[in-house]
């Protein structure tokens, strides 16, 4: 979105500190991306040069930071930074009026031929391309005189995805495992007669599992959950901010409601009476205090619960049988499944939050022996 045009814009960064002391100059001058400041309203932004370095700074401070996640704006950063690189190698200037799709093409090709980059992540790179090339058209489409700089450029082709979500048996492992453990502190209270143990919370652990199987709700989303908008009697989770400032509501099955109010009968009142001042659904252990002030779960909490009910999923299995999990892919294992019992693309892409329906190809690949077995049931005969 543009600013509006009396909206006034404030860059200050050190490392962008312009060496130009006549602002008429400056006006007709190339800035470089080290040697860059500026303050004022959008008929102000329009005066500014074709400078490639100066107008990226620009996009990543007024469109990006602060307003996505801190993780999009690393990788934008990231993408802008080394088409930046390319494009003052390849054509000895940084001038914006050169931007071509010929040119967006080239740096495509580079990224897969010289950094031998899949093709998954230049596709991001491209994407992150135009989303830039946008803005900067919406202000300036006069120097793009070959029209767009990213339109018509071909994406990589990428082969079709295998599922990263994991089979029904490998679920089963891990919902044992974390009742397991579950068990494992039963047994350990009773031995030190209530006395606190080394297994801290397997209640809210399980509730999480359950939580991020039964929804595909990414991490983040079930770190930022407060209290509030878990609805028991609705089966549901209400005003939940997803990715993309997408805004959604939840719906719940009874086993994932009745795992989140175990843990709530169970084991987070102890935390609660130590986090006073959280609203947070999931709360970090009362001992971690220290490193946890706020009381909610961490993302780094999020991957250590996951990863430690992995390993004990993993305990009794013959090594060729062992299986890794990762927080996502408890996502792509609800999307899959949603798609084996027969719901459509369009439900499961408001299921997941996305914005987009070409995200869905990642979560939605048949494995090819269920592709054999179903072509056999509908090919002509």
């Amino acid at each position: 979105m543009l600013m509006q045009k009396h909206t006034v814009i404030h860059v200050n960064d050190a490392s962008l500190v312009s060496s130009t002391a006549d602002a008429a100059a400056q006006e007709n001058a190339l800035f470089t991306s080290h040697n860059f400041s500026w303050e004022g309203t959008l008929h102000d932004l329009k005066q500014l040069p074709p400078n490639l370095g100066g107008w990226i700074q620009l996009f990543l401070r007024l469109q990006i930071k602060g307003i996505k996640s801190d993780r999009t704006f690393q990788a934008m950063d990231r993408d802008l930074r080394y088409f930046y690189d390319f494009f003052v190698e390849y054509l000895g200037n940084e001038i914006i009026t050169s931007w071509t799709p010929q040119l967006t093409q080239r740096f495509m090709q580079s990224r897969e031929e010289t950094f031998n980059e899949k093709p998954a992540t230049v596709s991001r790179r491209l994407r992150s391309l135009s989303i830039f090339a946008n803005w900067v058209n919406s202000i300036r489409p006069e120097w793009f005189t070959l029209g767009h700089p990213t339109k018509g450029v071909k994406e990589p082709v990428q082969q079709a995805l295998s599922p990263k979500g994991l089979t029904n048996p490998q679920v089963r492992l891990l919902i044992d495992a974390a009742h397991n453990l579950i068990a494992q502190k039963q047994i350990k209270k009773k031995s030190t007669r209530g006395r606190s143990t080394t297994i801290q919370r397997p209640y809210r652990d399980f509730a999480v599992l359950i939580l991020m199987l039964n929804t595909g709700i990414r991490r983040e989303e079930v770190c930022n959950l407060t209290r509030e908008q878990f609805s028991a009697p609705d089966k549901k989770l209400t005003n939940v901010k997803c990715k993309g400032n997408i805004v959604r509501n939840i719906l719940l099955s009874k086993e994932t409601v009745a795992a989140i109010e175990t843990y709530f009968a169970e084991e987070r009142p102890q935390d609660q009476a130590v986090f006073t001042e959280t609203s947070a659904l999931f709360l970090a252990s009362g001992s971690r205090r220290r490193s946890e002030d706020q009381g909610k779960l961490s993302v780094r909490a999020i991957n250590s619960i996951i990863a430690k009910l992995e390993t004990e999923a993993n305990a009794h299995l013959n090594h060729d049988k062992q299986f890794h999990v990762q927080p996502h892919t408890l996502r792509h294992t609800h999307a899959y499944h949603l798609l084996e019992s027969g719901r459509d693309l369009a439900y499961i892409q408001k299921r997941l939050g996305h914005q987009s329906m070409q995200f869905l190809v990642r979560y939605t690949q048949m494995p090819e022996e269920q592709e054999a077995e179903m072509l056999d049931t509908i090919e002509f005969k």
